[in-house]
């Protein structure tokens, strides 16, 4: 029997430590084979086309293109791509929201390499199924929808995304790619909608699990 073919892994992340960590705790590995690296969703895509990857280890929060943003991108060039999220952003919502559009897995940047390359061997392999890593959340969260937030739109859970990971307007507004002024607008209705008084209100109860009536 043959040896078994390298998955062709292209990382991307906004952090050059991060890509650097993770092509050292990867490229020994015989099952791997890094084809390239990119600092954030635009990259990416031009280097989808370029190096033809087969896995995508993939940041969540970056600038020009989120992770959200690119990982439909990405199966829109090539559907074939397996995407696994690595990031440090483990709110059960963000999770969800990931593997909805797309994305295999989803695993916290406090992981070895022998654990990427589990999760990337269990993602490629029949039967094919979302994994999560154990310490990104607990599986009670992921099955508890906030009812709250289905009551915002589409753009508003956007914003609502980032402000309970505490972002300032300008950041969330440069994520986005809209104005600071659009911004405003955004949180005064998800304030309104979900019954909050304040952004901060809105950080405790997700934080704590708990809805906002």
């Amino acid at each position: 029997m043959g040896e078994k073919t390298p998955h062709k892994v292209l990382i991307v992340d906004d952090h050059p430590m991060v890509r650097i960590g993770l092509i050292a705790a990867l490229q020994s590995n015989p099952l791997i084979r890094i084809v390239g690296e990119a600092s954030n969703g635009r990259e990416a895509l031009e280097m989808i086309r370029l190096v033809q990857p087969t896995v995508v280890l993939l940041d969540l929060i970056m600038p020009e293109l989120d992770g959200l943003a690119a990982v439909k991108a990405i199966h829109q060039i090539d559907p074939s791509v397996t995407i696994l999220i690595v990031t440090s952003y483990t709110a059960p919502h963000l999770i969800n929201k990931a593997l909805r559009v797309g994305a295999a897995g989803y695993i916290s940047k406090n992981v070895t390499g022998a654990q990427i390359v589990d999760m990337i061997e269990r993602v490629t392999a029949p039967p094919i199924e979302a994994l999560i890593q154990p310490r990104a959340t607990r599986s009670a969260d992921l099955e508890r929808p906030s009812l709250g937030r289905q009551i915002l739109t589409p753009r508003e859970q956007d914003v609502f995304d980032l402000l309970v990971l505490g972002w300032s307007n300008p950041r969330i507004a440069d994520a986005l790619q809209i104005s600071v002024c659009t911004v405003k607008i955004h949180v005064s209705h998800i304030l309104s909608k979900l019954g909050a008084n304040s952004r901060r209100e809105i950080i405790r109860q997700t934080m704590i699990g708990t809805q906002i009536a």
